[in-house]
């Protein structure tokens, strides 16, 4: 009996130390799968397009037009009409009421004869640039002062210059519709390359008439005698052209999600049309707006809440209009 106890006992001490000497496997950590609460491009896309108001009317008073043609806005919510045919430039609020005007009939410095387009730059500081179209130039002065310089370029004469926009860097982008071409210069007025000449080529233009930039630096012409919208890079390398939907195209805008807008005044509406850089795509017509209202729409320009403007030439004043976009939604 004792044998058997001192037997059982000393498989107990071994069963304890064999325990005590082998080793245990940690115990593996998974770690907890974290899904992200910043989720995928926005994808915003365009519903409609209302119409808001009208801002002034017909006569040469102050907030008066006479065949306004382009348009700028800046950061202040202040629009620059090009008002051609009283041969000034007009600054107006979103409202209509009337802020400022900058010159009148004259080819010397800072006076205009139709002045078709122009441009503000805040690169620097702020900068007016115009299209002097009936003096063959483009002058630019500083807000503050007021002081008027043309443009000058040995390489460079100007036959109706039309449209006109300046980049983020300040580099100066001019439509030379008498030239049927368009030239881009540096931010100290120096020519960095010219594209176009007369035809119906890919490479050639007919009367051409706006121009306008994305973020990206692309740049977008409208050909009016072609009946067509062309896109380049920023180097001037040709991207995709649009060649249907319009009847007399005039001056093109994008807004914030990249819609291209042309003012048609063959059809008086403003057509919109996708920008996706596949030529298929590209011809796409998304809508068109402005028929009830417009009668010779020409400049557009387009705000960062997608309230649209647009010269109406044909009974000179200004139509609003409000872009509606679907809800911001995102995509996993």
């Amino acid at each position: 009996m004792l044998w058997h106890i001192n037997r059982q006992m000393v498989l107990l001490y071994l069963l304890v130390c064999f325990s005590a000497c082998t080793s245990v496997s940690p115990t593996k950590i998974v770690s907890p799968k974290i899904i992200s609460s910043v989720s995928g491009p926005n994808l915003r896309s365009l519903l409609s397009v209302n119409y808001v108001s009208t801002l002034g009317q017909r006569g040469q008073g102050a907030g008066d037009f006479l065949n306004p043609h382009g348009l700028a806005l800046d950061f202040e919510e202040l629009l620059y009409v090009a008002d051609a045919g009283n041969h000034r430039i007009q600054i107006i609020d979103f409202s209509g009421n009337f802020i400022s005007e900058i010159g009148h009939r004259g080819w010397q410095s800072g006076e205009f004869d139709n002045p078709m387009g122009l441009a503000v730059s805040f690169v620097r500081n702020s900068t007016l640039y115009i299209a002097d179209t009936g003096n063959d130039r483009i002058q630019f002065c500083n807000l503050i002062d007021r002081a008027f310089q043309i443009i000058t370029d040995s390489l460079v004469t100007f036959d109706q210059p039309y449209g006109i926009v300046v980049d983020r860097v300040g580099e100066v982008l001019v439509v030379d519709r008498g030239n049927h071409r368009f030239v881009k210069f540096s931010n100290s007025i120096e020519k960095l390359f010219e594209r176009g000449s007369y035809g119906s080529g890919n490479d050639q233009f007919q009367n051409p008439t706006a121009i306008a930039i994305d973020k990206k630096g692309n740049i977008y012409i409208v050909d009016a005698g072609n009946r067509r919208l062309k896109k380049y890079d920023f180097s001037g390398n040709l991207i995709v052209i649009w060649s249907a939907h319009f009847q007399e195209p005039s001056h093109v805008a994008l807004d914030q999600l990249d819609y291209v807008y042309i003012t048609d005044r063959g059809s008086h509406s403003v057509k919109v049309v996708a920008n996706q850089g596949v030529e298929g795509k590209n011809n796409q017509l998304i809508l068109s707006f402005g028929q009830q209202q417009l009668v010779d729409p020409t400049g557009i320009a387009i705000s960062r809440n997608g309230k649209i403007f647009v010269s109406d030439s044909g009974t000179s004043d200004i139509k609003v209009f409000q872009a509606i976009y679907t809800k911001q939604t995102t995509s996993n």
